[in-house]
């Protein structure tokens, strides 16, 4: 027994000593076994690579942190996405709104003169309503213009003129002996002291017709007057001068009465195209395309009223680039162009 154990003490001393240094670095070779010494059998040991400590080869683009496939370090960049430029359109931008500043007359057609067939005391005829607009703004479109006409034997009273919403009325017409006076843009004159003289909303009053002999009538109202009266009768009212044309014109004045057969005579119209009267003839129209009121007749046919008018006026420049502007008669009268319209017609304002 005890030989045994020196046995196996001397054998384990036999095996030569390496130190560390004298190892391989990069393998380790297991100890051989003789078979003859212990009958076991020799062992070669796995060689184990001393970096990777025999850890498995990982391949880093093979796998991300959750398993999955990660994608290559060098893809091919994304392409943006390609814009036609032909298919992008610039912002409308809306021109900004036009107001053409006028300045607008418009005259209502003139009431005719009375009397007529020997009938007394015939009255003048009132002026047509007068109105005068400045610096009205307008939109571009189309604007109606109506031009009033004079009275006439079956219609006494003149008829107005129109334009945006702004009217200028018709004359009131005369009348003879007996008759009621009528009213209107200026005011017919009274043929008797019963009644009083037409009224103007737009001018002056009608006179007022003598109580006495020679029964004088009335003259008509104008834009700028009442008509006279007295025993011998009255003249035309007044107009008023304007000048939107270029040239100062007086527009829309009264018609004179008639003669009388107690002696009366006939009277002028006023300024502005108001008629004379008659005592033995026909009275005189008022004049057209200033509203004047027609001329009171003893003997003869009363004077018609005279046809209104509408005018507008701006200044050239401030549109001559910007819009085109049409209708009535054109003119150019220094810095300002002027459009006439003596019978109905259409302004047209249009962009350029």
């Amino acid at each position: 027994m005890r030989l045994l154990i020196v046995i196996v003490l001397l054998t384990a001393c036999t095996f030569p000593t390496k130190s560390p240094s004298e190892r391989d670095a990069s393998t380790v070779d297991a100890m051989s076994v003789d078979a003859a010494s212990d009958g076991a059998l020799d062992v070669d040991a796995t060689p184990v690579d001393a970096i990777s400590d025999d850890a498995p080869d990982v391949d880093a683009t093979a796998a991300d942190a959750n398993g999955n496939d990660a994608p290559p370090t060098d893809a091919a960049p994304l392409d943006a996405p390609a814009i036609d430029a032909a298919t992008i359109d610039a912002p409308t931008i809306d021109a900004p709104p036009i107001t053409v500043v006028v300045d607008v007359l418009l005259v209502g057609g003139g009431g005719r003169g009375g009397g007529g067939l020997g009938y007394g005391s015939p009255s003048g005829g009132g002026a047509g309503g007068y109105q005068y607009l400045a610096a009205r703004g307008l939109a571009p479109q189309s604007y109606p213009v109506v031009v009033g006409d004079g009275g006439t034997a079956s219609q006494a009273n003149g008829s107005p003129s129109v334009f945006d919403n702004v009217t200028a009325y018709g004359g009131g017409g005369g009348c003879a002996y007996n008759e009621m006076s009528r009213s209107g843009g200026s005011g017919g004159g009274a043929c008797t002291s019963s009644y009083a003289p037409g009224t103007g909303s737009q001018g002056g009053s009608g006179g007022h017709a003598s109580p006495g002999i020679p029964y004088g009538g009335g003259g008509g109202g104008g834009a700028g007057g009442d008509g006279g009266d007295g025993p011998n009768g009255g003249v035309g009212g007044a107009g008023v001068s304007n000048s939107i044309s270029g040239t100062a014109v007086t527009y829309a004045g009264g018609g004179g009465c008639g003669g009388t057969a107690q002696g009366a005579v006939g009277q002028a119209g006023g300024a502005g195209g108001g008629g004379a009267g008659s005592s033995t003839g026909d009275g005189t129209s008022g004049s057209s395309g200033l509203g004047g009121g027609g001329g009171g007749s003893l003997g003869g046919t009363p004077g018609a009223g005279g046809k209104g008018i509408v005018v507008i006026s701006y200044v050239t420049a401030d549109y001559a680039t910007i819009a085109a502007i049409t209708g009535g008669t054109i003119t150019t009268v220094g810095a300002r162009t002027v459009h006439t319209f003596t019978a109905n017609g259409t302004l047209t304002i249009s962009p350029r």
